[in-house]
């Protein structure tokens, strides 16, 4: 494919003009924090001209998939149309279409390609998915959530995970120069296609927001369809679309690169360091983290016998290793606790609320204040109290190598499939 300089068309069809207002008012939209700014309008809007009858939670919790989220969403649509109607009722084709579709290119360009970039790098170094901890290792492979599910996937090879960093990072860097921004935008649809199929098929609540990323990089891709159609398909000479700087005096093109750099090493810069920051203050496991078997148990001075009746014994006890404070308690009867708890290596202690009832949505829980020892090196005893009641316990720590998932690892020859 050859590469000429070929700008965007001033002779648009009335349908493709509608199309560019409504594309360029949106995106404006949905990047700028249109839900921060006008919450409570989205609000009233959902509940108002929608008919929400839910109530709308702002609180952040991690998901990109609430119902404001939606609301802003439909919010968004619904401004961008009224802004068409209006800018299509005065325009008179006073707007110079393509200087101002020059300006949505590199927005959306800019946009794409910070994103890609800040998830690409907190791959690499690699943060977004954790390695399978102890309590997760433990947890009966049933009780996953699909979410779960997938983070362990990802989370267990780290090599494959920075790979997908860098698969991004590729995008996000050929997407911040004209000259490659076709091939970063082609990238980008790969990746993002992959990674809003997991959203999709794995209930990962940000499947509004891999939409939109998938979108704008489709959108980009899009502007070169009918070269790449006459190219790949056809198989007849073409060129590529370029759209030049749109700027022609030499001083203010100078202080356009100048600020191109400015911009790219800033992100880049700014997204090292927090990352950076995050990956080497990673905070050490606890030193009695581990998985043990509960040996004896003893509540309120009565030794409770290992037989699945009984409800108040402990059959084995986690401590997680990647989450400082995370525990585990799984009970002869089968179900499970978590909770956190404060692990304090001065004083050889542990101070938890522990959830006795799992069937309460938010217990009060019940108080574990419990000392430790270890008489042998794979040995641990607690000795305190569980709510009124005296405690003592002694645990056998079972080898990490023990759990197959940890102790596999890498073969290049298999003389049959290793699937359980």
């Amino acid at each position: 494919m050859t590469q000429s300089a070929q700008p965007l068309q001033s002779d648009w069809s009335p349908s493709v003009r509608l199309l560019f207002k409504f594309l360029l008012l949106y995106l404006v939209l949905y990047v700028f924090p249109m839900q921060l700014l006008f919450q409570d309008l989205i609000i009233w809007f959902g509940q108002t001209v929608l008919g929400v009858e839910r109530s709308v939670p702002t609180n952040m919790t991690g998901s990109g998939d609430m119902t404001i989220n939606w609301l802003t969403f439909a919010f968004n649509v619904v401004v961008a149309s009224l802004g068409t109607a209006i800018w299509t009722a005065i325009d008179r084709n006073k707007f110079t279409y393509p200087k101002t579709a020059d300006g949505f290119y590199i927005l959306a360009r800019y946009y794409l390609a910070a994103t890609l970039l800040s998830y690409g790098l907190v791959k690499i170094f690699p943060l977004q998915f954790p390695q399978p901890s102890l309590v997760l290792l433990t947890q009966e492979y049933g009780d996953s959530s699909p979410m779960g599910l997938a983070w362990t996937f990802l989370g267990f090879s780290t090599g494959y995970q920075i790979f997908g960093g860098i698969s991004e990072l590729l995008a996000a860097m050929l997407l911040f120069f004209r000259r490659t921004t076709l091939l970063g935008a082609l990238v980008a649809v790969g990746v993002m296609t992959n990674v809003f199929m997991i959203n999709m098929f794995f209930d990962v609540p940000v499947k509004l927001f891999s939409a939109h990323l998938l979108f704008i990089a489709a959108g980009i891709a899009a502007l070169n369809a009918k070269p790449m159609w006459d190219f790949f398909l056809m198989g007849k000479r073409t060129r590529k679309n370029s759209y030049p700087l749109p700027i022609k005096d030499r001083e203010w093109r100078i202080i356009a690169y100048t600020a191109q750099f400015i911009v790219i090493a800033g992100l880049i810069g700014s997204s090292i360091y927090a990352n950076g920051g995050r990956y080497f203050s990673q905070p050490d496991a606890p030193e009695i983290a581990g998985v043990y078997k509960v040996l004896d148990f003893e509540l309120a001075g009565e030794s409770i016998a290992p037989l699945t009746t009984n409800k108040k014994r402990w059959d084995r006890v986690v401590i997680d290793n990647k989450r400082p404070g995370l525990m585990a308690i799984d009970y002869m009867t089968g179900h499970r606790v978590r909770f956190r708890a404060e692990l304090s290596a001065d004083v050889d202690s542990i101070t938890a609320k522990v959830p006795i009832n799992p069937s309460l949505t938010s217990p009060a829980g019940t108080q574990l204040n419990a000392g430790w020892t270890q008489p042998y090196e794979n040995e641990l005893e607690l000795r305190g109290t569980l709510g009124n009641d005296s405690l003592s316990v002694t645990l056998k720590k079972r080898s990490i190598d023990d759990i197959l998932l940890i102790s596999r690892g890498f073969n290049w020859v298999n003389e049959r499939p290793f699937n359980r």
